[in-house]
């Protein structure tokens, strides 16, 4: 399953790709600001969930530190947010940004010729 989603953000990552080249208007019309906007909106939420997880953990450590089960102690160790999803969007802004301009250059090189 796990190949599947990694087969499939390749696959939509291509196809953003050659519509941004292909069709620079629809790219920047239909794709480029959701994407950016999608990006920062899932970073932002990161951040705020990983502050409030960190305010809770920090309030409830001193209850559950002297605890002898070995579940909740795997817990403590584990707790947070994954690290990926603040590099997938800040790559994603990142990557919106490029395609944002590649749009915009092949606009204006289409312009200058005709």
């Amino acid at each position: 399953m796990e190949n599947l989603l990694i087969g499939l953000i390749l696959a939509a990552v291509s196809g953003v790709t050659l519509v941004a080249y292909k069709h620079p208007v629809l790219y920047e019309r239909e794709f480029g600001p959701k994407i950016l906007y999608s990006a920062l909106f899932i970073f932002g939420f990161a951040v705020v969930y990983e502050i409030g997880f960190g305010a809770a953990i920090e309030r409830l450590t001193p209850y559950l530190i002297n605890s002898e089960s070995p579940e909740i102690q795997s817990l403590l160790e584990a707790s947070g947010m994954n690290e990926y999803v603040y590099l997938i969007s800040i790559s994603a802004a990142i990557y919106s940004g490029f395609l944002s301009w590649l749009a915009d250059h092949l606009n204006n090189e289409c312009d200058g010729e005709s």
